[in-house]
């Protein structure tokens, strides 16, 4: 009992403001803290560059490519529409996957500039940009066929833009869901839309020209599970506490 009463006096002999010091410090802030810590702030859904990187920047590349073959093709068949179309949807999968694979090394800068809260939380958009990166690498085959307006493939190239454009269908199939029933905003769905179409008519004239007819069903019919199954995994991740849109739309 002694020693609680001196404690006692200790605690009443010190000034009222110090009472304070037994409060416990709140956590340090620090501007390196993970994106999943930091619910407060929340970037808004389409960043600065997101219209320019997007849509823009793969239009461009595509009507580039589309261009290159009218005036330098080597025959009448390589300028015809289906090869004209084949290279400059060809040119827009390749080049809008070949920017948004950076947000897996890159997704701070990415959250700020291009895309920004979108109710994923980081490790999704990190494992986005690694499926990104394979989409990429899988359809970098028929780069130079599509620019030569090659007429004959090999069935092994036309196999790996198989798989290429079954990733690219799942991926894009979680987006299909997002925009417009997560985010509620429909209008950010049309780069995955243009990147959807522009990857299946692409695929289609790859198949086509190094595949039979029954395997060139089997990716279309695999790549339509993939983009349902991307569907269900947009939904069952989505968290609207990450949604800046979702709170925004909550304050309204």
């Amino acid at each position: 009992f002694g020693s609680s009463s001196a404690q006692t006096r200790r605690w009443a002999s010190l000034p009222p403001d110090s009472s304070a010091l037994c409060r416990p410090l709140p956590p340090p802030r620090c501007s390196a803290m993970a994106p999943e810590r930091e619910e407060a702030s929340l970037r808004p859904v389409f960043g600065p560059y997101y219209w320019p990187v997007m849509v823009a920047f793969p239009s461009f590349c595509a009507a580039g490519a589309g261009a290159w073959l009218a005036a330098r093709g080597a025959s009448e068949a390589a300028r015809g529409p289906h090869a004209l179309v084949a290279a400059a949807t060809e040119a827009y999968v390749l080049s809008l996957f070949s920017v948004a694979c950076l947000q897996g090394p890159f997704y701070g800068h990415w959250r700020c500039l291009v895309e920004g809260d979108l109710g994923m939380a980081p490790w999704i958009h990190r494992c986005a940009g690694v499926l990104e990166f394979f989409v990429v690498l899988l359809r970098s085959g028929v780069a130079r066929h599509a620019l030569a307006g090659t007429q004959e493939l090999d069935n092994a190239v036309a196999t790996r833009c198989g798989l290429a454009h079954f990733l690219a269908t799942g991926l894009m199939g979680g987006a299909l869901w997002t925009w417009p029933f997560g985010a509620k905003l429909p209008s950010g769905l049309l780069p995955g839309a243009l990147a959807l179409l522009s990857s299946g008519l692409a695929t289609d004239r790859w198949l086509r020209l190094g595949a039979s007819g029954k395997e060139r069903l089997l990716w279309h019919g695999a790549a339509l599970g993939a983009a349902l199954v991307g569907m269900a995994s947009a939904a069952m991740l989505f968290d609207p506490t990450r949604c800046s849109a979702c709170r925004e739309s909550r304050r309204d």
